[in-house]
């Protein structure tokens, strides 16, 4: 093992704050919880993303999991509810409906985008 090797050299012991050793059981449990957080992400995101950024990256992959979610919940549900509210003749209707509202919208973001409107504000509408 070479002497200037960094794994090598880590002690689990001599690594740990002495409040963690002994005393509050609390205070042991989360610092032996953001260690091995910190260790997976490490693992998960490599040493190019600084654990600095850690709580912005695992709230935005937060969001992004439960907007899929969502999605997926919703979209299971969609014929279901259209069928129970509008029977099952409304479904071609609402499927071509939905293309032309999609396109409206977007057109109008579009011409909101390119106005003097700032775009804070047109966040916070859409």
């Amino acid at each position: 093992v070479d002497e200037f090797d960094d794994d090598a050299q880590d002690d689990p012991i001599l690594d740990v704050p002495l409040d963690e050793l002994r005393g509050d059981p609390w205070k042991r449990f989360k610092g032996q919880a953001g260690r091995v957080l910190l260790r997976v992400y490490k693992r998960l995101y490599g040493d190019k993303l600084p654990p600095s950024e850690m709580l912005r990256t695992l709230t935005l992959a937060t969001t992004l999991f439960f907007m899929i979610g969502g999605y997926w919940l919703l979209r299971s549900l969609k014929d279901t509810v259209l069928i129970s509210l509008c029977g099952v003749q409304a479904i071609p209707k609402a499927k071509m409906l939905s293309v032309f509202v999609v396109l409206g919208v977007v057109s109008v973001y579009n011409h909101l985008l390119d106005s003097s409107i700032p775009k804070h504000q047109l966040f916070y509408v859409f």
